[in-house]
C-alpha cells in the first residue's frame, strides 16, 4: 500500500459537475491512477432534500470504494467541495477508527483548491456563479465550462457542518489559493481559510498561490497539474505507511 499509487477523489464545487474536471481525470487515468469523480446531488436542476448530507454520503462512498481496494486516497476539493468533502473525510476516518481494517487504505492527503474551510457548526457562503468563476480563463474554454454549469440547492449553504475533517485526523494538507479569484476573493476569503488551517496546526501544511481565477485546473492548467503531481508523489505519512 505504501509504494502504490494512491487513488484520487475529485470533489467538485457548487454549480459544477465531474465534466468540468475531465481534463484532470483523463491525465491522471492516463498515468495509472484510479480516479473517482462523483456527482454531488446538490448540483442539480431538480429539488434535493438534505443536500449537504447527500453530498457527504456520495463522496464518502467514493472514498470508501477506493480504500476498500487497499489503496490509499488523496482527496481533491474545490470551493464548496471543501465543505462536503471535509465532512466526508471525517465520516470515513471516524468509521475506520472504530472498525480498523488492515486491508483498507486510508486518506493520506487533502488538496483544497480555492476551497471553503469551515469550523464545526460553520455555514458556507452562498456564492454567485458564472462570470466569477472564469475571469482569467480563455474565452473559448470559459464558454464551454459555463454551458455545463448546473443548478445548486441553496440549502447546501445553510446546513451546519458537524466535523473538522481538515484538522482533526492528522492528515497532511495543501491549500491552493487563486490570486485573481472573484468567487472566493483572495483577500479576505482565501487568506482567512488558509489562516484557519495554520492556526489549527494541520500537518505538513503547504499554501501555494497561482495568479489565476477560481478554476485553476482550467485557467492555469500546467501549473495546477504540477502542484497536483507533487501532492500525489509525496511519501505516505509515517503514521499510515506501515
Amino acid at each position: 500500500m505504501g509504494n502504490e499509487k494512491p487513488g484520487v477523489v475529485l470533489v467538485h464545487g457548487a454549480w459544477h459537475s465531474p465534466a468540468h474536471y475531465s481534463n484532470v481525470k483523463e491525465v491522471l487515468e492516463g498515468q495509472g491512477y484510479r480516479v473517482e469523480a462523483p456527482q454531488s446531488p446538490s448540483s442539480s436542476t431538480v429539488a434535493v432534500e438534505s443536500p449537504l448530507a447527500k453530498d457527504v454520503d456520495t463522496i464518502f462512498k467514493s472514498i470508501d470504494k477506493i480504500a476498500s481496494m487497499g489503496k490509499n486516497v488523496v482527496i481533491v476539493m474545490h470551493s464548496y467541495g471543501g465543505v462536503c468533502g471535509s465532512e466526508a473525510v471525517a465520516e470515513f476516518m471516524e468509521k475506520h477508527k472504530a472498525h480498523a481494517d488492515n486491508q483498507y487504505g486510508t486518506i493520506i492527503h487533502l488538496l483544497y483548491i480555492s476551497a471553503v474551510i469551515l469550523p464545526k457548526d460553520g455555514l458556507a457562503h452562498n456564492l454567485e456563479p458564472y462570470n466569477r468563476f472564469y475571469n482569467t480563463t480563455p474565452l473559448d474554454q470559459a464558454y464551454k465550462a459555463m454551458q455545463i454549469l448546473k443548478g445548486q440547492a441553496i440549502e447546501s449553504f445553510a446546513t451546519k457542518t458537524q466535523w473538522r475533517g481538515w484538522a482533526d485526523y492528522d492528515i497532511p494538507v495543501t491549500y491552493l489559493a487563486a490570486k485573481q479569484d472573484k468567487a472566493l476573493v483572495y483577500d479576505p476569503d482565501l487568506l482567512k481559510f488558509s489562516t484557519r488551517l495554520k492556526e489549527a496546526g494541520v500537518r505538513d501544511l503547504a499554501t501555494p498561490v497561482l495568479d489565476c481565477d477560481h478554476t485553476p485546473w482550467i485557467s492555469a492548467e500546467s501549473e495546477f497539474m504540477a502542484i497536483l503531481e507533487c501532492v500525489l508523489k509525496k511519501p505516505v505519512p509515517s503514521s499510515v505507511a506501515g
